[in-house]
């Protein structure tokens, strides 16, 4: 499937930037890229990004979060804090390269989705970014074998990447993601005091409105199982675990499973906006 990318934004915010920044900008994402022929992982997102024109930069400015995709221009940017460490920044580039894979096979949510089906959605391609970041960053840590940082993440290489997908849902992952979707609905909205986190990005805020996404059918055992795979289309996950991700992730009582403590109990917020949809479905049912 070929995607043609709105980049009309990005270019102009690019020729805005100094030439001796972006030199230096390029400097850095070069040592990342250099390593990627004994990082596996890392060398098959950037294949992948090459072949389907994904752009880099590093952002300046934002903070909170070790990078961002912005959707529909194909751009994946990277904090210049992330830079720091090579199995992290390595890790965050892999990680938003996958957002870019998510787009391009249509699986991101987008606004025209509701609150549960969103967050359904945004906990799936989080997970399988996350799975391979992880994996990204202990194949990077062996690089480094004797830094004391790497040490630190040696332990992540004795973990399947099944096991990297089902800690992301029993950690505190996904009320986070449920928090930060719950104020951007409710700031949309118009929710007195209820606003986005703010994340300070340099170009993300300002980036082009992107068509609405098809999403992912979070209650489709088969199109949620697409996100079974690395970049080359090859199964990521162990034939044995298989089994064990449907039933998990693909139940159709999905909130039941690993999004039970979040969705099963939600916040104040979560209820407002979920009661803001059904008025806005109703009204627009009419009498």
């Amino acid at each position: 499937m070929t995607v043609v990318w709105d980049r009309k934004g990005f270019d102009e915010f690019e020729a805005g930037l100094k030439p001796a920044r972006l030199k230096l900008d390029k400097v850095h994402m070069r040592s990342i890229f250099n390593v990627a022929s004994r990082v596996p992982m890392l060398k098959q997102a950037l294949v992948w990004a090459k072949e389907n024109d994904i752009r880099f930069f590093v952002d300046h400015t934002c903070k909170n979060i070790g990078g961002y995709y912005v959707p529909g221009a194909g751009v994946v940017a990277i904090a210049k804090d992330a830079l720091s460490f090579l199995p992290f920044a390595a890790g965050v580039i892999v990680h938003e390269v996958a957002h870019a894979w998510q787009d391009k096979n249509d699986m991101l949510p987008s606004a025209q989705h509701k609150f549960i089906d969103a967050y359904v959605n945004r906990c799936l391609i989080e997970a399988h970014s996350t799975t391979l970041q992880r994996v990204t960053e202990g194949q990077t840590a062996l690089l480094l074998p004797h830094m004391e940082e790497a040490q630190k993440l040696f332990s992540l290489n004795d973990k399947t990447p099944w096991q990297h997908c089902t800690e992301w849902f029993t950690g505190p992952l996904p009320v986070i993601y449920g928090t930060s979707l719950a104020r951007e609905r409710g700031h949309e909205f118009g929710f007195d005091g209820v606003y986005p986190e703010e994340l300070c990005f340099e170009f993300g805020a300002a980036a082009e409105e992107c068509p609405p996404s098809k999403g992912i059918n979070v209650y489709d055992q088969k199109d949620i199982w697409r996100l079974s795979s690395d970049f080359n289309g090859q199964p990521l996950f162990d034939p044995v675990a298989g089994p064990d991700f449907i039933d998990y992730v693909t139940d159709p009582a999905i909130a039941m499973r690993f999004y039970q403590r979040y969705l099963m109990s939600p916040p104040a917020l979560v209820q407002r906006v979920c009661q803001a949809e059904w008025n806005a479905r109703l009204g627009a049912a009419g009498p």
